[in-house]
């Protein structure tokens, strides 16, 4: 089962002669249990292809199919769920927000769901990312790579 679909997609940033050909006529299909990194030079489309990937972007042309389901049929309350259920992102600048604590940051998503954590999976996660201990303190309070 593919995981990813993606179908001639192109992003195109701007119009006439200033307009930027980010991605243009990408297709790429990722499996089912697999691994990719999307390597390049600064400027080459990364993260275009990532946010639009992720819905994020609206594609100029193409389509991008994530677990069957075609990004461009969703409206965008169907996409905001979408994303909030079903993809991930980890962001440069982290995006947390400073008034919640570490613990209410890690399940701020589960809560715009209405959605009760797994405890087990949550102290595996937090043991993982050695936050255990530092759950009540507030984002400031780690540094970078902790955040």
């Amino acid at each position: 089962m593919d995981v990813v679909t993606i179908r001639n997609l192109k992003k195109y940033f701007g119009e006439g002669p200033r307009q930027v050909k980010a991605l243009d006529g990408i297709s790429l299909t990722v499996e089912k249990s697999r691994f990719l990194s999307v390597i390049g030079a600064s400027g080459s489309g990364k993260t275009t292809l990532l946010n639009t990937i992720g819905g994020l972007y609206e594609p100029t042309e193409g389509t991008v199919a994530v677990d069957g389901t075609d990004l461009s049929q969703l409206t965008e309350e169907q996409l905001t769920v979408f994303r909030r259920r079903r993809i991930g992102f980890v962001f440069q600048g982290y995006n947390l927000v400073p008034e919640l604590t570490i613990r209410e940051n890690i399940l701020f998503p589960l809560a715009m769901d209405d959605s009760r954590p797994d405890e087990i999976f949550f102290r595996e996660i937090v043991g993982l990312l050695g936050l255990k201990g530092r759950l009540d303190q507030y984002p400031y309070m780690l540094s970078g790579g902790g955040q």
